[in-house]
C-alpha cells in the first residue's frame, strides 16, 4: 500500500509539472486554458469541438480541469495547495489536525489518480 500510495505521489507531481508547462504553451499560442470554464458557464458545449480541435498540451490541461472539477473541494485544495500550485508547508495547520489532514490528503491522492486514469 505505501508503495501505492508512493507511486500515486509521483504520478501527481510529473502531471502538476507537465500540466503547468502545457498551460504556459497554451497561453503562448494565444488559447485560453480555462477555454471550458469560461464557455460552459454560458450553457454551451461548443468547448467541446474546441478542445476537440486543440493541440495535446490544451488537451492535457483540459482533462487536468475536469478532474479538479470531479473532485471534492476538500480534495480539490489539497491536491493543488500541495502538488500543482504549493502553498507553504504547513498551510493546513489552520485547518487540520496532523492525522485528518494525512488522511484527507491520501483519499485526495487516490481519488485524482482514479479520476485521472478514465
Amino acid at each position: 500500500m505505501k508503495e501505492q500510495s508512493k507511486n500515486n505521489v509521483e504520478k501527481i507531481r510529473e502531471i502538476a509539472k507537465i500540466y503547468i508547462l502545457s498551460c504556459q504553451l497554451v497561453i503562448k499560442d494565444g488559447q485560453d486554458p480555462l477555454i471550458m470554464d469560461s464557455v460552459k458557464r454560458k450553457g454551451s458545449l461548443d468547448w467541446v469541438s474546441k478542445i476537440a480541435q486543440g493541440s495535446d498540451s490544451m488537451k492535457l490541461v483540459t482533462r487536468t480541469n475536469i478532474v479538479f472539477q470531479a473532485l471534492l473541494p476538500e480534495e480539490r485544495e489539497i491536491i493543488y495547495k500541495c502538488f500543482f500550485f504549493p502553498d507553504g508547508r504547513n498551510w493546513w495547520k489552520s485547518k487540520y489536525s496532523r492525522s485528518t489532514f494525512y488522511r484527507n490528503k491520501e483519499k485526495a491522492i487516490n481519488h485524482f489518480i482514479e479520476m485521472y486514469a478514465l
